[in-house]
C-alpha cells in the first residue's frame, strides 16, 4: 500500500494556476510510489456547484491531513499551507518541502 501524500500549497492567491502547479507535483509524488490527496483541487470544483465558506473548507483540509502518511509542502507563499504544516508537526507527520529544482528529494 502507497503512502498517502498530502499535497499543502498556495491557493487563494491564484487557484487556476494553484491547482495546476499542485498537479505537477501531485505528479512526481505518484511517480515516486505515494497516492497525493490534493484538498484544494477538489474543493475548488466542489466550492463552484455547492459554495461554503473558506472557514469549513479549511476544516475539512485538517481532516483529511490527520488521515494523510506525510505532507508534501509545495513552494508559495500560503497561511493556509503554513497552518496545514503547524498541525503536521503537531501529530508527528512528516514533512517534505518540495524545490523546483529538487524534485527528486520526493523520496
Amino acid at each position: 500500500m502507497n503512502k498517502v501524500a498530502f499535497m499543502a500549497g498556495p491557493y487563494i492567491s491564484n487557484p487556476e494556476e494553484n491547482i495546476k502547479q499542485s498537479l505537477y507535483w501531485a505528479n512526481i509524488a505518484m511517480n515516486r510510489g505515494y497516492t497525493p490527496i490534493i484538498p484544494h483541487f477538489y474543493m475548488h470544483y466542489l466550492n463552484k456547484e455547492y459554495p461554503r465558506t473558506e472557514a469549513i473548507w479549511r476544516e475539512a483540509s485538517l481532516d483529511i491531513l490527520r488521515k494523510c502518511d506525510i505532507l508534501a509542502r509545495i513552494p508559495g507563499q500560503s497561511e493556509g499551507a503554513d497552518n496545514e504544516c503547524k498541525l503536521a508537526l503537531e501529530l508527528g507527520i512528516p514533512i517534505i518541502y518540495l524545490k523546483e529544482d529538487e524534485d527528486a528529494k520526493l523520496v
